[in-house]
């Protein structure tokens, strides 16, 4: 039986309190990963802090929210989020400029694999 189209749209539910339909804007700031890459590449495997660079676009367009690190016996995952607004006339984000960051890690590196979480900003 096909659903009628009223029926498509998204309904609150009544059991969960304070619920409310969101919107997504179409403009507006958004949280996206950034692209990221090792200063020394490769790291030494004593490396206790990891030098890393990536690229923000130029002026107001992103902002550095955070560098986060986690870590297992395996693996070392680090993402780099950013606040981005892309411009109308601009939607990649224009010029970048690259910063560089230090994060420090639990133990040194050593065999485990450095692992770059998804990124999801356009110009990446």
């Amino acid at each position: 039986m096909p659903v009628a189209a009223a029926d498509r749209t998204p309904k609150t539910h009544p059991q969960v309190e304070g619920e409310r339909r969101h919107r997504f804007a179409r403009s507006g700031p958004r949280f996206v990963s950034i692209a990221w890459w090792a200063v020394d590449d490769p790291p030494p495997a004593d490396a206790t802090e990891l030098r890393i660079r990536f690229a923000l676009a130029r002026g107001d367009a992103m902002r550095l929210d955070r560098i986060d690190v986690r870590e297992t016996g395996s693996q070392v995952f680090v993402t780099v989020l950013a606040w981005w607004e892309p411009s109308p006339g601009d939607p990649r984000g224009g010029t970048t400029d690259d910063h560089d960051a230090t994060v420090t890690l639990e133990r040194p590196l050593g065999d485990r694999a450095l692992v770059h979480a998804p990124h999801d900003h356009p110009s990446a």
